[in-house]
C-alpha cells in the first residue's frame, strides 16, 4: 500500500479524498434521475404511437455500470445512455431504420425539445438531448423477443446487430472476479485521470466504453487505491503496447478508433502516470502528494487538507521545495452598489466575501531563476463548486505575471502555485481563501428539464 492510499479513498464519506471529489454528489444524483424521468415519461407515448408495438427503454453505459464521474470543468456534460427499445421485430413489421428514427425526432420534437434549454441533436448512433450541463444519449433499438434479436437503428448503416445488455452481463461478470467496489474505483480515477490530461484535446480521451473494457480485462488489485491504480495503468501501457487497439469482448471490432497519432499521444500520457504513480508508491505522503497531484492536478484533494502539518511548510506544501511566498490582493466593494476597490493586501489567507476578486503574486521571485515557469492551480471545496462542476483549474505562467481569481462559492478554497524550472519542481505554496456569501447560495437543487405542453396529434 502506498502513503496516499488514503487519499484516494476512505470509507468515511466525510474524509477529502480523490474518489469523493470525482463521485457525483447526491443532488446531482437527483438531478440526472428527475430530468432522465421527466424526458422519458414526455417521449415514450408519443413515440409509442408511429410504432407497431410497446416501447420500452433500458439504461446502459457509464450510468448503469456505477462508473460515472463528475466532469473535470464546468465545460463538461454529464453524459448518460438510455436504450429506446420497439419491443417487436421491427423489421418483420416493415419499419426500416430511417423510418424509426425519424418517428423518435418528431417525438422528441414534439414532446421534449425546444430548442432553448432542450436541444436534440442527430447522432450516427443515437439521438442526443442537450440540457445545460447534461445530455442524454437516446440509441433507439428493436428486441424481437421470439428469436432474441437486438438491432440498432444506425443514421448510415441501418439496423445493424447490437446487444447492449450482454455487453453489460460481461462486463458484470469481469469485474466481479475482484472486489466489484474496487475495480469501479479505479475505473473512475483512470477516466478522470484522461479527461484532466487531455482537457484541451477531448477527442484524444478514450471512449468510456474502451476503457471501461481495458480496465474490466486488465485490473490489478493490490493494498490500495494507489497501488491498484498505478499497477492497472501499467497492464493498458503493456497491452496497447502490444495490440494498439481495443477489442469489443463480443463482436470483436475496435472501441479505441484512434489514428496512429493520437493512439502515440495516448501511450505517452500512460507512460507519464506510469512513472509518477510508482515513484509515488516508493515515497513519503508529502512527496508522494506531489506526484499524484501532478497527475489528477484540481481532482486532487487540497495539500492542507489531506497533509500532516509536520510534513507541510507555514505554506501549506511540501517542505521538499523551496516556500513560495504569495502576496493577495483582495479587491472588492466596502458597500452594496459602491466602486470596486483594494481592501487588503496580505502574504497570509484571506476572507472574502462572493462577488470579491483576489489577485495573486509571487512575493520571492528573486528565489527564482528568471527563466523559471509557474502554475497556478485553484482547488474548489463545498457543495456549491461540486454542484457546478469547478472543483478548480489551473494556469502556467511567468514568474512575474499575476494570477487573479472572481470568489463566487462560499468555503474553504485554495489557491496553490508550483515554481518549475523544465520538469524539476523548485518551489510550491499555497493561500486559503474563505468565501462569505453575501447573498443566497448558489442552488444545489434539482431542476427539471423544460418540457413544453404536449400538442395535440392531428
Amino acid at each position: 500500500m502506498g502513503s496516499c492510499a488514503s487519499v484516494f479513498w476512505s470509507d468515511d464519506p466525510a474524509d477529502p479524498t480523490l474518489h469523493s471529489r470525482v463521485t457525483l454528489s447526491d443532488a446531482q444524483y437527483e438531478r440526472l434521475r428527475e430530468d432522465k424521468d421527466a424526458l422519458l415519461a414526455a417521449l415514450k407515448p408519443v413515440f409509442a404511437v408511429d410504432m407497431p408495438c410497446r416501447v420500452g427503454h433500458w439504461l446502459q453505459g457509464s450510468y448503469k455500470n456505477h462508473t460515472i464521474v463528475r466532469p473535470v470543468s464546468t465545460d463538461g456534460d454529464f453524459d448518460v445512455d438510455v436504450g429506446i427499445y420497439i419491443l417487436c421485430d421491427a423489421e418483420g413489421a416493415g419499419v426500416t431504420a430511417t423510418r424509426a428514427r425519424q418517428a423518435m425526432r418528431e417525438a422528441l420534437a414534439q414532446a421534449v425539445c425546444d430548442g432553448d434549454e432542450v436541444q436534440c441533436v442527430e447522432k450516427p448512433a443515437c439521438e442526443r438531448v442537450q440540457f445545460t450541463g447534461l445530455h442524454l444519449d437516446l440509441p433507439l433499438y428493436y428486441y424481437d423477443e421470439r428469436n432474441d434479436r437486438c438491432r440498432l437503428a444506425h443514421a448510415e448503416n441501418g439496423w445493424i446487430d447490437s446487444d447492449p445488455k450482454s455487453y453489460q452481463d460481461w462486463f458484470n461478470e469481469a469485474i466481479h472476479r475482484f472486489d466489484a467496489a474496487c475495480v469501479r474505483r479505479v475505473i473512475r480515477y483512470i477516466k478522470t485521470w484522461a479527461a484532466v490530461t487531455w482537457l484541451a484535446k477531448p477527442d484524444a480521451v478514450p471512449p468510456s466504453i474502451a476503457l471501461c473494457t481495458l480496465i474490466a480485462e486488465l485490473y490489478q488489485d493490490g493494498d490500495g487505491d494507489d497501488e491498484r491504480f498505478a499497477s492497472t495503468v501499467s497492464a493498458i501501457r503493456e497491452q496497447l503496447e502490444r495490440e494498439q487497439k481495443v477489442v469489443h469482448p463480443l463482436t470483436g471490432e475496435d472501441l479505441l478508433r484512434f489514428d496512429r497519432a493520437t493512439l502515440d499521444d495516448f501511450l505517452e500520457g500512460l507512460r507519464r502516470a506510469e512513472r509518477l504513480s510508482k515513484e509515488a508508491l516508493g515515497l513519503g505522503l508529502a512527496d508522494a502528494f506531489l506526484r499524484w497531484s501532478v497527475l489528477f492536478e484540481h481532482m486532487f484533494p487540497p495539500a492542507r487538507a489531506v497533509l500532516p502539518k509536520t510534513d507541510v511548510t507555514s505554506s501549506g506544501l511540501p517542505m521538499r521545495t523551496i516556500p513560495v511566498t504569495i502576496r493577495t490582493e483582495l479587491w472588492g466593494s466596502v458597500r452594496p452598489g459602491g466602486p470596486s476597490c483594494q481592501k487588503t493586501t496580505t502574504i497570509a489567507d484571506v476572507v472574502a466575501t462572493d462577488g470579491d476578486k483576489v489577485v495573486f503574486r509571487i512575493e520571492n521571485r528573486a528565489d527564482y531563476p528568471s527563466t523559471a515557469q509557474v502554475v497556478w492551480l485553484v482547488r474548489n471545496q463545498g457543495d456549491e463548486a461540486a454542484f457546478v462542476n469547478d472543483l478548480g483549474h489551473r494556469r502556467q505562467g511567468g514568474l512575474s505575471d499575476p494570477e487573479s481569481r472572481d470568489c463566487k462559492y462560499g468555503g474553504d478554497h485554495y489557491m496553490e502555485c508550483y515554481v518549475f524550472n523544465g520538469h524539476e519542481l523548485l518551489g510550491a505554496g499555497a493561500t486559503e481563501v474563505t468565501i462569505r456569501k453575501a447573498f443566497p447560495s448558489i442552488s444545489t437543487k434539482s431542476s427539471r428539464p423544460r418540457l413544453p405542453k404536449k400538442r395535440r396529434r392531428k
